[in-house]
């Protein structure tokens, strides 16, 4: 953190945090660069539980009075969880920080063979993007395995929907 500061970075994304006491501990770094703003997200392994199994709505509310973070949400998670983990947000988060979502494509890493397995067919990235926005989502991205083609399509929907348009 302190290369990155001393660097003269805007803003530094403290993502992909399994556990509420990680993400307290880094807030609490970031406390020592009193100039630095920073969205955290954690990273989920189901539509309620941050990876190290804390409900995410509590893992949220840990970091939320930190006027340093200016975003909060999930990252490299299965995007079906997604709309599930935005709902559970607490009551206004979404007037206090940015909600930063950014979920990985879905695939499975297969550790016996190391190669990736597409995930099962389901809705894709560009047809969710509309829910989690819906869910206060305004920051959205991907993650692992999301391509450059995913990451324009997420753009095109998020404009035709902030436009008040269907994508």
């Amino acid at each position: 953190m302190k290369t990155l500061v001393e660097g003269g970075v805007d803003l530094l994304a403290i993502e992909t945090i399994p556990a509420q006491n990680e993400a307290e501990a880094l807030t609490s770094l970031l406390a020592e660069y009193p100039t630095t703003t920073a969205w955290l997200t954690y990273t989920c392994k189901d539509g309620l539980h941050t990876c190290h199994g804390e409900n995410f709505c509590d893992a949220v509310k840990a970091v939320m009075s930190s006027d340093q973070i200016v975003g909060v949400g999930v990252n490299c998670t299965h995007p079906e969880y997604i709309e599930s983990l935005l709902q559970q947000l607490p009551p206004g988060v979404r007037d206090r920080k940015a909600i930063v979502v950014y979920p990985n494509s879905g695939d499975i890493w297969d550790k016996e063979t190391n190669t990736w397995i597409r995930r099962a067919s389901g809705a894709t990235l560009c047809q969710l993007v509309p829910c989690w926005m819906d869910a206060g989502a305004t920051w959205v991205g991907g993650c692992c395995h999301v391509t450059a083609a995913d990451v324009s399509d997420i753009s095109r929907v998020m404009a035709t929907y902030l436009q008040g348009a269907s994508p």
